[in-house]
């Protein structure tokens, strides 16, 4: 199939315009950090019981 010229130039163009936007679209993600990592504690494990072992021997 014979594309004119001025068909092809357009093609090209809006070709690499996509191009252009895609690459700036995938570095913008991979680049800028939207969420912080956090640490929160649901769960508190102190151990507050006051028991004592005694072992008695006869």
């Amino acid at each position: 199939m014979k594309l004119n010229k001025a068909l092809r130039t357009v093609i090209l163009i809006v070709a690499g315009i996509l191009i252009l936007a895609s690459s700036y679209t995938f570095i913008t993600e991979l680049a800028v950090t939207k969420y912080e990592s956090q640490t929160i504690t649901t769960f508190s494990a102190d151990n507050k019981a006051d028991i004592s072992f005694n072992v008695y021997l006869k």
